[in-house]
């Protein structure tokens, strides 16, 4: 290009010299023509540079800013781990030297069930830490999945924490319901919001309830799990879902479960509801696109 506007430069010179104004003006358009569009060009390509510039820059700062979170929960995960493992674990050390120099059965006895509490406890944190890590460094898997299949399998593991109060559960869900989706995630999510359902119950009320409803249509599955427990408190509805929240000072969670559950929703691309009010229970409703 420099090349070409040298030559014209020259060229409008010997014009001058030679006194031939007309060709002189054509050749002198030409050359500002050119030069105009060759400006024009190195404008547009700048500014596509700048705008390229902008874009990275915007996600630069939006990696950083995730970056930073991820540092922070791991941060926050790293302590809390460390806390709740110790906790039930230094618990269990202590009631065992206990129950060796206890000499009395019934103290023994007090402490054994102690111990068994704490490794449940225990045992219930390492399967949130564990579902945790499944759910962000695993595929998803899509199968045909029998709903209330699952659904029948978290009762039944959790009829034990029925106590001396019967607690009444009603299953609105259809035996031949089959659903494309992950089963192990969709297992997860099922058994952390039934479990807490039957956790929170209110064992003051005369009949406590639990409700589980699922339908499904062409694109969805929703499901619903509704108490009539402890409920929680307008406050903490929005902060239910963090890493390692309780919600009430009757918790007996690890405050995981919650997190893992919004997890695996926003990894199936879904969404997760709830509703509560103090002391007349809680709704949470999740709804699941159907995977291909």
């Amino acid at each position: 290009m420099m090349v070409f506007f040298l030559a014209g430069y020259g060229a409008s010179i010997a014009l001058v010299l030679t006194n031939q104004v007309k060709v002189l003006l054509i050749v002198t358009g030409v050359v500002f023509f050119v030069g105009a569009f060759f400006v024009l060009l190195v404008v547009m390509t700048a500014k596509s540079d700048i705008e390229e510039i902008q874009d990275s820059s915007t996600s630069l700062a939006k990696k950083n800013e995730e970056l930073e979170k991820i540092n922070t929960e791991l941060d926050l995960f790293a302590y809390r781990v460390s806390h709740d493992l110790r906790g039930p674990i230094a618990s269990i050390r202590g009631l065992i030297e206990i129950v060796r120099l206890s000499k009395s059965k019934e103290e023994s006895d007090f402490c054994l069930e102690k111990i068994k509490t704490s490794t449940i406890k225990l045992d219930g944190f390492i399967q949130d830490i564990l579902d945790l890590s499944r759910n962000s460094r695993t595929e998803i898997i899509v199968e045909p999945v029998e709903v209330r299949s699952i659904i029948n399998e978290v009762t039944d593991s959790l009829k034990y924490m029925d106590h001396d109060r019967k607690i009444e559960l009603l299953l609105n869900c259809p035996e031949a319901l089959v659903f494309q989706t992950d089963r192990v995630r969709l297992k997860i999510i099922l058994t952390n919001l039934i479990t807490n359902a039957f956790k929170y119950i209110d064992h003051s009320k005369a009949k406590p309830r639990i409700e589980v409803l699922c339908a499904r249509n062409s694109a969805s599955l929703n499901f619903s799990i509704k108490d009539n427990g402890i409920g929680i408190h307008e406050d903490h509805i929005e902060k239910i879902f963090e890493m390692f929240f309780r919600g009430t000072d009757k918790s007996v969670g690890t405050g995981l479960g919650l997190y893992v559950v919004q997890e695996i929703v926003c990894k199936l691309k879904g969404q997760i509801q709830v509703k509560s009010q103090i002391h007349e229970g809680s709704e949470f409703t999740v709804n699941i696109p159907a995977l291909a």
